[in-house]
């Protein structure tokens, strides 16, 4: 899937970061999420996630909010406060964190399942959605 990016300022491969400290599941994501040309980077801990976005600046970041080195939500909530322009969706296997304050904040909360349709059709829905944004603020700056 290609989009187009104000910061980059031209149509560009989409970068996916998939945060879950299960490698099981990294290698699934990457598998899985590397249709359409996607560029899938993972993170195995929250602290290694924020690096990541500072370094890499993904498109999309998909976390799990189970979390043994770092509470996740914390994660969540620096990554938000750096770039609030990274769609987040929380993927996990725990509905109950669905009520707290900072799931609110993320774009998207999935609880996982072996089929990934549910959480590939809300990555194409984010980044169409950013895209459309990102190209709209182009358009708008260039007219007026």
């Amino acid at each position: 899937m290609q989009t187009w990016s104000k910061e980059r300022g031209s149509i560009h491969v989409i970068t996916i970061l998939c945060v879950d400290d299960s490698k099981k599941q990294r290698l699934l994501y990457e598998q899985e999420l590397n249709f359409a040309g996607n560029e899938v980077i993972t993170a195995a801990s929250g602290k290694e996630a924020l690096d990541k976005v500072q370094w890499l600046h993904p498109d999309i970041i998909i976390m799990d909010i189970n979390r043994p080195d770092m509470e996740s939500l914390g994660a969540i909530g620096r990554i938000i406060g750096k770039s609030k322009r990274n769609p987040i969706i929380i993927h996990t296997a725990h509905g109950s964190h669905r009520d707290t304050f900072l799931s609110w904040a993320v774009n998207a909360y999935i609880v996982k399942s072996p089929d990934l349709t549910e959480l590939k059709s809300k990555i194409e829905a984010l980044i169409t959605e950013e895209s459309a944004f990102a190209l709209n603020e182009v358009i708008n700056t260039n007219i007026f």
